[in-house]
């Protein structure tokens, strides 16, 4: 009940329409789902609108440009496969370029990108982008550059996300890591799931952590304020 009462106006259209969301998913045909995602964007921008302080445009954009990707994905994934790479590649850049701001710091360590985590981590990115690759290398042979841009914006992206984590300076530093990794859960788990093995379960997951992803990113735009530079005479490096 406390939970009901902490939710505003406002809310109410993006709970209604991701419950709405998953509901399909689970249990109806899940092309309905081009019709109630693009609610769900939307509500989504309004919220992030008349919420911020400091409303970044070229992120609605960016999210409107998601809304076309999600139709493509369920109208035909396989026909649109290169506007779809297009859409989710300008949707990373756009992400990567809003973040710059919040990475204007000199508190860094360059070893702490050199930890045994990371590198783990770096190597398992690798395979997993190679094995996705090698699977569906079928449908995407013939739009290598595409697939490439893909790939690129989306490291690009996860660079930014680690960066901001590793400076240790944002209460929220840690969520947009969490969103970077629901992002490769995504982009690795669609094209299985359209192109190879069509299962109701990971259509669910992939539209859980699809919403999950955009209302960590927008949460984390309103409620943090980029660091400030200032002067500091000790030797991060």
């Amino acid at each position: 009940m406390k939970f009901l009462k902490n939710i505003e106006f406002l809310d109410l259209p993006f709970y209604i329409s991701s419950c709405v969301a998953i509901i399909i998913a689970a249990f109806f045909d899940r092309k309905l789902l081009m019709y109630i995602l693009p609610i769900v964007i939307v509500s989504l921008a309004i919220i992030y609108i008349k919420k911020a302080n400091n409303v970044s445009f070229l992120y609605v954009f960016g999210l409107f440009l998601m809304i076309l990707c999600d139709i493509l994905v369920y109208f035909d994934f396989e026909k649109y496969l290169p506007a779809i790479c297009i859409l989710t590649s300008t949707y990373f850049i756009i992400c990567t370029l809003v973040l710059i701001k919040f990475m204007k710091t000199k508190r860094f360590r360059v070893r702490s990108l050199l930890s045994v985590p990371i590198l783990i981590s770096s190597f398992l990115i690798v395979y997993l982008i190679y094995s996705i690759s090698h699977l569906v290398y079928d449908f995407i042979k013939d739009m290598i550059p595409l697939v490439i841009l893909s790939v690129s914006s989306l490291l690009l992206y996860i660079i930014a996300s680690y960066f901001i984590y590793i400076i240790d300076i944002y209460k929220r530093g840690l969520n947009i890591l969490i969103v970077a990794c629901l992002c490769i859960f995504i982009t690795s788990l669609v094209p299985i799931n359209e192109l190879f093995f069509s299962n109701n379960v990971f259509t669910v997951f992939i539209n859980i952590t699809h919403i999950l992803g955009f209302y960590i990113f927008i949460d984390f735009l309103i409620k943090t304020k980029p660091a400030k530079i200032t002067s500091d005479h000790h030797n991060y490096l």
